[in-house]
C-alpha cells in the first residue's frame, strides 16, 4: 500500500530537483509547490490511485444519509404543511447524495496517493458535503435536480386542481374566476406562471380570451 504522499511519486531524473517543484518567492513569503509539480501530481494520482472505501468509511456515510431522512421523519408534520393544507413533498436528502460522498471520500483518498478511503476521509467528504448544503440553504435536496421548488409544485398542483374543479362546475374556466377561487392564498403572478406552463404542456388550451378548457 502506498505510504499516502509525494514520496510515492516516481520522478524523473531532472525531476527531482528541488527548484522545479518547490517555489521559494523573493518576498518572504512561505514556500510553496510549484503549478508544473501540482499538474503531475494530479494526473499521477488521476491515472493510478483507485481507491477502495473501507468498512468504517462507508458506515459514516450510511449513518449520516439514514439519520437525515429518519430526522425528517420525526419531525411535527404539521410544520411542512403549506397554506392548503396539503403536506408538501420535501425530499431532505436523495440517493444521489450517496453516490456524491462516495466519490468526494474517494477524492480525498486519492489525493493523498491511498488505496483506501477510510473513516478519515469520509469525515472530510461530509465536512464539505454539509458545508455546501448550509451555505446553498438547500432544505429539498431534489429542488437541486429538477430545478422546482416545493412551494412551485404545491402552487401547481393547487392551480389545477381549482381550473378542474371550476371547469366541472362551468365548463370552462375565466381567468377572473381563477383568481378569485386563487387569492389570497396564491398571487395573480404565480397563476399566470402555472396557467402559462400548463399552455405549453398542453394540459390546457385557451378556449376563448382568458377562458381555459381541458383537452
Amino acid at each position: 500500500m502506498r505510504s499516502g504522499y509525494t514520496n510515492s511519486i516516481e520522478l524523473g531524473p531532472s525531476d527531482n530537483e528541488e527548484g522545479l517543484y518547490i517555489v521559494k518567492p523573493e518576498n518572504g513569503r512561505a514556500e510553496h509547490l510549484s503549478q508544473d509539480f501540482l499538474r503531475k501530481y494530479i494526473a499521477f494520482a488521476k491515472r493510478t490511485v483507485h481507491p477502495q472505501l473501507d468498512q468504517d468509511a462507508k458506515n459514516a456515510i450510511l449513518k449520516y444519509y439514514t439519520e437525515e431522512r429518519q430526522s425528517f421523519g420525526r419531525e411535527d408534520e404539521g410544520r411542512n404543511n403549506n397554506e392548503f393544507g396539503d403536506k408538501e413533498s420535501i425530499i431532505p436528502i436523495t440517493a444521489r447524495a450517496l453516490e456524491a460522498l462516495i466519490r468526494l471520500t474517494e477524492a480525498h483518498a486519492r489525493m493523498h496517493l491511498q488505496d483506501t478511503a477510510t473513516l478519515e476521509n469520509a469525515k472530510v467528504a461530509l465536512a464539505v458535503f454539509k458545508h455546501w448544503r448550509e451555505e446553498s440553504g438547500i432544505e429539498d435536496e431534489s429542488e437541486v435536480f429538477s430545478g422546482v421548488s416545493p412551494r412551485a409544485r404545491v402552487s401547481k398542483t393547487a392551480v389545477m386542481n381549482m381550473i378542474r374543479d371550476i371547469c366541472s362546475e362551468k365548463g370552462e374556466a375565466k381567468l377572473a374566476d381563477i383568481y378569485n377561487t386563487a387569492l389570497p392564498k396564491i398571487t395573480e403572478n404565480e397563476v399566470d406562471r402555472v396557467l402559462a406552463q400548463m399552455l405549453k404542456d398542453g394540459i390546457l388550451y385557451e378556449h376563448t380570451l382568458e377562458t381555459y378548457r381541458f383537452p
